[in-house]
Parts: structure tokens; C-alpha cells; sequence
């Protein structure tokens, strides 16, 4: 026998006394026409880089990682993945350089002795 009843809250509960079957949830469930939805907005927020699939926490990040070398020098990487549009990856790739050091022509610098060790 299936016993619905309503919470407080306003989500059914269904119990269950000697169903062992998922055609009886789903049938309490079809009974009380409730659409039980997890809630991701964490996951609706994040935002994902085509060219190099960096995944953002949201798009204010999304868009400073348009200036870092991460992003630059996988377009760089798509101009020899793709030998037929190579004069169209390396077109973008010297002009997001240009655009990144024009701001900050520090951006793109690493340490080299961070590098050695």
C-alpha cells in the first residue's frame, strides 16, 4: 500500500509499506505530480574557453583568462592542429599578443630563474 502525505513544506512523502518495486515510487510520485529538481546553480554558473576548454567559476574570470598565456599559446597550438587554417589561428594568436601587451606589457613575462628551479 502506497501512503502519500504532505509535509509542511509542501514536498510529498511517500511511504512505502511492503512495496518492493520502483513501479510503486514511480507510481507515488505520478499520484502526487511532483518534479523533484537538484539544485546546481554553482554548475549553471560556470562558463567553459572553446578554443582550450578552461572551465571558469563565471564569466568575470572567463574574461580575464583571455589575457593570460595559458589561453595565447593554445591558440598558437590550434595553428599546428589545424595545418589547413594555419594563417587564420596564427593571425589570432599575433593579434591577442599585440592586445595583451598593449595593456600590460608585462603580462606575458615569466621568471626565468622560477623556471630553472
Amino acid at each position: 500500500a502506497v501512503v502519500s502525505t504532505q509535509s509542511t513544506w509542501g514536498v510529498t512523502d511517500c511511504d512505502l509499506e511492503g512495496a518492493e518495486t520502483s513501479f510503486t515510487l514511480q507510481k507515488c510520485f505520478m499520484e502526487t505530480k511532483r518534479i523533484f529538481v537538484r539544485s546546481n546553480s554553482w554548475i549553471d554558473r560556470l562558463v567553459v574557453c572553446k578554443e582550450c576548454k578552461h572551465v571558469a567559476k563565471d564569466q568575470e574570470r572567463h574574461d580575464q583568462h583571455f589575457k593570460e598565456a595559458r589561453h595565447i599559446n593554445t591558440l598558437r597550438n590550434m595553428a599546428y592542429r589545424f595545418p589547413s587554417k594555419r594563417s587564420f589561428w596564427l593571425s589570432i594568436w599575433y593579434s591577442s599578443i599585440e592586445k595583451v601587451e598593449q595593456e600590460n606589457p608585462w603580462a606575458l613575462a615569466f621568471d626565468e630563474q622560477e623556471e630553472e628551479n
